[in-house]
């Protein structure tokens, strides 16, 4: 196999990653959202995975990706279990002074840090708002109720993305 196709096939074609910390309750959203949506049947070229805390690390994941979708907690003081849908083109990566994780390295920073090094793909976050980030492994009820929200978000994502 030629170099360049060696690298395509090490590539994702869209990487979902849902980070977040288990521990931490309405913290782990994303990770609870991407071990639901691991029971699902998703198009092929779809890889699904668990970015836990990874923080800057994350960036060598990223890299292998065309399109990324990303799904992370949020305190952006709205109502708990808003959802937030961003692209990369809504996010002013140079300038963005409150980390829209709550992540002690903002996922922002992962998303800079892939930009500069000229390897951020297409990218769309699904952020929810947070109610509760004490110690404890189930999200809060209203964020809970936005799991199934998401995923239908995510859905209708795959569905643009692959036609």
């Amino acid at each position: 196999m030629e170099k360049q196709e060696q690298e395509m096939a090490d590539k994702y074609e869209l990487l979902i990653l849902g980070i977040g910390n288990i521990l931490l309750g309405d913290e782990g959203f994303g990770v609870h959202v991407v071990r639901e949506l691991e029971k699902y049947d998703l198009p092929s070229g779809v890889t699904v995975m668990d970015g836990g805390t990874g923080g800057e690390d994350l960036v060598f994941w990223i890299e292998d990706a065309e399109r990324l979708i990303v799904v992370d907690a949020i305190d952006a003081g709205a109502e708990p279990g808003t959802l937030f849908r961003f692209r990369d083109g809504d996010l002013d990566l140079a300038s963005v002074e409150h980390p829209l994780s709550l992540h002690d390295s903002s996922f922002v920073n992962v998303l800079q840090l892939a930009r500069l090094r000229g390897c951020l793909p297409e990218t769309t976050v699904f952020a929810v708002q947070v109610e509760s980030i004490d110690w404890g492994l189930a999200l809060t009820p209203r964020v809970q109720e936005a799991v199934p929200r998401v995923i239908k978000a995510i859905e209708l994502e795959l569905s643009a993305i692959m036609s």
